[in-house]
């Protein structure tokens, strides 16, 4: 829902000019959403996030139907810019590791790891990168971009 009433901000403000009012940071506000290895649960609501952005556009219940009906037909890697997704990628992967020191529920052997700190987004792209595969088709691809600069 998050996604679908900035989704709906950043339209309203490209069609009228308009500030959004809001400025998103690298996080979702902590008590959007609670999740653990057993579940994910919104703690929100419009009426949540009227209060938590009070200096933003209004947008329509019906347009934020719309726009949500619009992200669940969507493909979500092309619609998403992942901000909210590697956060939950990383909380998932420190709640393994609290796991498989304490619990044992999901991972019955210790993993040795740590990330320290809370990573950032940037952080923990730059720390995924280094084990990121890059497909033949991109390096056919900047082999063809370099083969027309020559």
């Amino acid at each position: 829902m998050i996604n679908a009433w900035y989704a709906c901000l950043i339209e309203i403000r490209n069609q009228t000019g308009n500030q959004t009012g809001v400025n998103l940071v690298d996080k979702l506000p902590k008590d959007f959403i609670h999740f653990t290895l057993d579940s994910v649960v919104q703690k929100y609501d419009c009426e949540t996030i009227k209060h938590k952005f009070p200096q933003a556009l209004e947008v329509s219940e019906d347009i934020l139907n719309i726009k949500l009906d619009d992200f669940t037909r969507c493909e979500e890697y092309k619609t998403f810019r992942g901000k909210y997704e590697m956060e939950f990628v990383v909380t998932m992967i420190q709640l393994i590791l609290q796991d498989s020191s304490n619990s044992k529920k999901y991972i019955k052997d210790k993993i040795k790891f740590t990330f320290g700190e809370k990573l950032s987004n940037e952080q923990a792209i730059s720390l995924f990168s280094v084990y990121a595969e890059t497909p033949e088709t991109l390096n056919d691809y900047l082999a063809l971009l370099h083969s027309k600069d020559s």
